[in-house]
């Protein structure tokens, strides 16, 4: 899956992949470029499913 660069997030991945919360979370490879824009490289969860439904779940503290 390519996802439009975003630094704060690419960040997040990073430290991710060596976090307890791994298993949890979509595969990250890195950044590469398709005509001439960055793009975040990970896993598509649901690439193996035919109708999905999706919850998204915000986590943190201000």
């Amino acid at each position: 899956l390519l996802k439009k660069y975003c630094e704060c997030e690419q960040q997040c991945f990073v430290q991710l992949m060596s976090d307890s919360l791994r298993p949890f979370v979509p595969g990250y490879y890195g950044v590469t470029q398709h005509d001439e824009q960055d793009y975040n490289l990970m896993d598509d969860l649901l690439a193996d499913f035919d109708s999905p439904c999706i919850m998204d779940c915000k986590m943190g503290s201000r």
